[in-house]
């Protein structure tokens, strides 16, 4: 595919599912040599997380950098688990994205492959182009040295804080339709998520639900919002969103400590799943195997210590000698689960 790519050069194609995404990074840097590789999808599938994962460990991919919608974690939690456990979110950011590129940057190369297709498995027709362009390498690099400047903390949560371009030539108008919604108490969805302190997507959500309304003008006020949450959380406990509205034992919960218990426990998980791979950790029917198998042998061996000793002890008198005897039979049997570590 790449074979005839040269510095300067551009090449072009379509597919129908015969070359993945992730495959024909790989491709590229079997042209371009080791690379730090900069990748922009929409999503991505555990596979090509692997096989990133692996170019990585290879020394290909000389560093990583992932640029990924911030509705992954919630659209692909188990893909999104292993994509932590195998990258780490610092080699991570999410905006609300849907462009699909990669950039391989070496002292020779500025490679920019541009497509259709998301990182994952689609045998469908998809489209490609790659051109060694060091303008267009540096412009693409710089959105994500934007993405980068904010902490990966946030990663999965905010829908497009971190991108300067979306707030340029707009801060004015941004700024008149704020003081506009403060004077007449009229939000549309991104006011009111500013409002409340949650995510646009999760207004979107509750709006679909039929837990927020809106009027025909796509406004509403931050007092029927907040009656319409609070209603709807006296029917589902687990709706909560202001802080000002917690109370012990109500069951509501803050929306930065559900945030940060969010944060903790998935960290938990990919530490677990980490120490899984690594056989650090076994799962809980392997141990009760292991555990009942050395008990049952051990009491095997336990029970058959009068058939093994009765003819030795007949006629011995001398204590000492017998308490020996005992305790060499005794060690015997239990060295079945003191003994080598048993195999799982």
């Amino acid at each position: 595919m790449f074979s005839d790519l040269h510095p300067g050069g551009s090449v072009a194609g379509v597919n129908k599912g015969q070359l993945t995404a992730w495959e024909m990074v790989a491709a590229a840097l079997d042209v371009t040599g080791p690379a730090d590789v900069v990748v922009c999808t929409w999503t991505t599938n555990g596979e090509a997380v692997t096989d990133l994962r692996r170019l990585m460990d290879f020394g290909k991919i000389q560093s990583l950098r992932m640029i990924l919608d911030s509705s992954f974690a919630s659209r692909e939690p188990e893909y999104c688990q292993h994509l932590l456990a195998q990258i780490g979110n610092d080699h991570v950011r999410t905006t609300r994205n849907h462009a699909k590129w990669c950039v391989l940057t070496n002292e020779k190369w500025n490679l920019v492959i541009r497509g259709s297709a998301n990182f994952g498995t689609a045998p469908r027709l998809e489209f490609f182009e790659a051109s060694d362009d060091a303008r267009l390498a540096r412009f693409l690099n710089a959105i994500a040295d934007e993405l980068w400047e904010r902490a990966p903390v946030w990663n999965f949560e905010a829908d497009g804080e971190g991108l300067q371009f979306e707030a340029a030539g707009l801060s004015d108008s941004v700024e008149l339709a704020r003081l506009a919604s403060q004077q007449t108490g009229r939000l549309t969805v991104d006011q009111l998520a500013t409002e409340l302190h949650i995510t646009r997507n999760r207004v979107t959500r509750l709006r679909t639900a039929g837990v927020l309304t809106f009027d025909d003008d796509g406004c509403t006020t931050l007092e029927r919002a907040r009656k319409e949450i609070r209603s709807n959380g006296s029917r589902n406990r687990s709706e909560s969103i202001d802080s000002d509205e917690t109370a012990p034992g109500g069951g509501y919960v803050d929306i930065v400590e559900a945030r940060r218990l969010k944060e903790v426990a998935e960290a938990g998980i990919a530490q677990m799943k980490e120490a899984q791979m690594r056989g650090d950790l076994i799962k809980r029917e392997d141990a009760e195997r292991v555990y009942c198998d050395s008990i049952a042998k051990a009491r095997a061996n336990l029970e058959a210590i009068p058939n093994r000793c009765a003819e030795l002890l007949v006629g011995q008198t001398d204590a000492a000698e017998v308490r020996s005897m005992l305790t060499r039979e005794i060690e015997a049997a239990l060295s079945v689960v003191c003994g080598e570590v048993p195999s799982v």
